[in-house]
């Protein structure tokens, strides 16, 4: 157990580790093109460790320092992919990506409700899975495919990242329809290793483009009314245009960058930068919220990454007021939501958070698990079939966490700590596995507040 002491400021720069998330999707990615890839900047984790000896028989990688190259096992590969049992917020990517190039995926405690989920899903894409059982475990396999389901139709978006995935992984040549901007990891990657991704609006094209920009303004503010836009998706993974090995730049760990955001927005005095953090939509709905919320951030580009833009992120003044979000598509909201609950327990007003149902599949329930955290914290919630509903307040004593939590969860209840009155006891287990260096940073960066200034809070509460 670490005790987490309440924090009075936060102040410093900090660069951001890069995505052991975005890692895997390389990775496969990689083993799926052919394609060998040199990766800097790779530090070793026990979480990148177990990535690496998982991913070992797909792709071979030699570290030299925190440089990996990666070259893709061409001859006998492995056909089985079991995938370290840890939080993978692009985990429907990872199973159709490997699905995709033939492989048997294993992951550990899937709930029944979760495997058919990924059949129904798979299906309504025109694909067809099969259960095998590995380990007395329930793994996944291709059995057949015919994407005509979805050849110049409209794909939803929760199911976009699951089908490029697919493609890639199976080397197709698809076109498909959407009706909104694609915001999805892969997008970037395929274009990084040689594959054509093209997006072409299937508006007008005699339109003005700043009067196509105003109706998608309106079309936003009014919640989806007004025209449609409509886009045309072609993908192309049949040939790479990339003969050599392709050196990519990994984006800073996105989950991580919400955490140490959140810290900031609670406890706003004094200056604080981050730097490397991955700027693509996909990865910052923090920022969307907290922008709902009135908070106002500062970003500058300074880098493109094989997954789109990277840069610096400051807060410059820290409103939080309750709001209402739509967690949909719940890949770019799963890894973001414990510090958005975090956020909302102590601002004005209530917040609601919907479109959660999928992770009542999980083992444990997702959504339950949140919702007992939040208990211990001592916030006042509700609960939705759906969702969670959350009323703040500004002030909670401190608690504990004495249950090994996924990191993204325990890390941001971390952060809750910094913010209460009294001390907060949180197991440190799986944070540590994921960022060894969490609890000194929170030492370099924080200023904590002295036995007197506690007990003056207490008091004034």
């Amino acid at each position: 157990m670490v005790t987490i002491q309440p924090a009075k400021s936060i102040e410093g720069k900090t660069e951001l580790p890069s995505s052991p998330d975005l890692l895997f999707l390389a990775l496969l990615a990689s083993c799926a093109s052919s394609v060998p890839l040199k990766i800097p900047n790779i530090k070793t984790t026990q979480q990148i460790s177990d990535l690496k000896s998982a991913i070992s028989g797909h792709v071979d990688i030699e570290c030299n320092q925190d440089t990996w190259s990666v070259k893709p096992v061409t001859e006998d590969p492995s056909l089985l992919l079991k995938v370290p049992d840890y939080f993978w917020p692009y985990r429907d990517m990872i199973l159709f990506l490997a699905l995709g190039m033939g492989k048997t995926v294993l992951f550990s405690n899937l709930t029944p409700e979760r495997i058919t989920n990924w059949h129904n899903q798979a299906q309504k894409l025109g694909i067809t899975l099969k259960n095998v059982s590995i380990e007395d475990k329930t793994a996944l396999q291709l059995s057949e495919y015919d994407l005509g389901k979805t050849f110049d139709k409209n794909v939803i978006e929760e199911d976009t990242g699951p089908l490029l995935a697919f493609l890639l992984g199976s080397k197709q040549k698809h076109n498909f329809n959407v009706s909104y901007y694609i915001s999805n990891p892969l997008r970037h990657l395929a274009q990084f290793l040689g594959y054509e991704l093209s997006i072409k609006s299937l508006q007008n094209e005699a339109d003005d483009p700043i009067a196509r920009r105003m109706r998608f303004l309106q079309q936003k503010r009014k919640g989806g009314g007004g025209q449609k836009l409509s886009y045309a998706v072609t993908a192309d993974f049949t040939v790479t245009k990339k003969d050599s090995e392709v050196e990519i730049v990994l984006p800073g760990d996105e989950t991580l960058s919400s955490i140490l955001i959140t810290a900031k927005s609670l406890i706003p005095k004094d200056s604080f930068v981050l730097a490397n953090v991955p700027l693509e939509p996909w990865a910052t709905q923090l920022f969307a919220f907290l922008r709902k919320m009135g908070t106002k951030l500062t970003i500058q580009e300074s880098s493109r990454t094989a997954f789109g833009s990277a840069g610096l992120v400051s807060i410059q003044k820290a409103n939080l007021s309750g709001k209402k979000m739509r967690c949909s598509p719940l890949f770019q909201f799963s890894a973001h939501l414990p510090s958005m609950l975090i956020l909302a327990s102590f601002s004005e007003k209530q917040s609601v958070f919907r479109e959660l149902e999928d992770m009542r599949m999980d083992t444990p329930d997702g959504i339950d698990l949140l919702e007992s955290c939040i208990r211990k914290l001592g916030a006042r919630h509700g609960e939705m079939p759906d969702g969670i509903v959350l009323e703040g307040a500004r002030q909670f004593d401190g608690f504990d966490l004495t249950e090994a939590l996924p990191a993204h969860i325990a890390a941001a209840f971390s952060i809750a700590g910094l913010r209460c009155i009294g001390e907060t006891s949180i197991n440190e287990e799986k944070i540590l596995k994921r960022w060894p260096d969490f609890f000194e940073l929170l030492n370099q960066v924080c200023q904590f507040r002295t036995d007197t200034e506690k007990k003056q809070r207490k008091e004034k509460k």
